[in-house]
């Protein structure tokens, strides 16, 4: 399975790619980055293992009392060589990310929303010519599983089509693709709490497998998901133990086959949990992040970017094993 208690090496990244067109998607403002987290499912046909459960709320479940909540201290060694930014300056890191797509659900498009904000008036060369193929509700076993053309897909649009992301890599044939796609808009959509770390984590390594195997020249590189705030962290299946366990999944598969593993959550935590100074919607969704919480994503980019260069970057061992409540 999966080590208990980590060792959450952070990382930096080498991006020598090729230039892309910048993807704005239809129909949104830089500043729209809802679309929300999918507590609960509608059936999916065909669904592995059980069928969908309607148990996840569509509201904020009730806070815990002081007594079933646990606090998770998580000790997290930090590179002397890593730097958080307070500000979004230029940064010689971020040549990098040269044709490089960065591909996720809403949290993904909020940080896509930041690097255009900055891309647009003091720093053009943010994060190099990236592009971002990113929507609201957009998750694994959606892009797995429904028709990219199907009326309602939440797939993304490259150039104004919609694609799954396996045919938008094809088409927009990018040096390296960032995965931060997983769990927590697949989570309820399986019948069993049991289960659904484990089927999401599938889902993960599938896609990772059919773009490595179909597009050989392209890099995959997976970004864990990121967590729950303390309020938002009680329900059955959508909880931070769940998501640790498929980060550790996940991992595990990647340190098995040599793929580059990037920790984007373990520093954006206390106690076990999404800081509440990095989220954006403590009463609306308890997931999201704020500036504050790009600018730990954006360091830690650029740290990878850095210790790729320089031939040190290894994968964490495992990830913290966090706890629902």
């Amino acid at each position: 399975m999966f080590k208990k208690l980590l060792c959450a090496s952070l990382a930096g990244c080498t991006l020598l790619l090729a230039s892309c067109t910048r993807i704005l998607l239809p129909n949104e403002s830089e500043e729209d980055f809802s679309g929300g987290i999918i507590y609960y499912s509608e059936e999916v046909s065909n669904q592995s293992k059980g069928e969908v459960s309607k148990e996840e709320p569509s509201s904020a479940p009730e806070m815990p009392s002081e007594d079933e909540s646990k606090d998770v201290s998580i000790e997290v060694p930090v590179d002397p060589e890593l730097t958080i930014p307070t500000k979004v300056t230029a940064s010689s890191a971020d040549a990098f990310f040269d044709g490089s797509v960065f591909v996720g659900n809403s949290i993904m498009l909020k940080y896509r929303n930041f690097v255009n904000k900055y891309r647009a008036s003091s720093v053009p060369d943010f994060l190099g010519t990236s592009e971002f193929f990113c929507g609201g509700s957009f998750g694994v076993y959606h892009n797995n599983h429904t028709p990219a053309d199907k009326e309602g897909s939440v797939n993304p649009a490259y150039k104004g089509v919609k694609y799954s992301v396996q045919d938008m890599v094809g088409v927009a044939n990018p040096k390296r693709v960032f995965l931060n796609l997983a769990g927590l808009n697949d989570m309820g959509i399986y019948a069993s709490a049991s289960i659904c770390a484990e089927e999401t984590a599938k889902e993960m390594i599938k896609l990772i497998k059919d773009i490595r195997t179909s597009y050989t020249n392209v890099e995959v590189v997976v970004l864990s998901t990121t967590y729950m705030i303390k309020s938002y962290n009680s329900m059955p299946k959508l909880n931070n133990e769940n998501l640790s366990i498929m980060n550790n999944l996940v991992l595990d598969y990647c340190n098995s086959n040599g793929i580059d593993y990037v920790d984007i959550s373990t520093l954006l935590t206390e106690n076990g949990c999404l800081a509440d100074k990095y989220c954006s919607d403590p009463t609306s969704g308890g997931c999201h992040l704020n500036d504050s919480g790009c600018l730990v994503w954006t360091g830690l980019l650029r740290y990878y970017a850095e210790q790729k260069l320089a031939g040190k970057y290894k994968n964490p061992e495992s990830m913290p094993a966090l706890s629902k409540g």
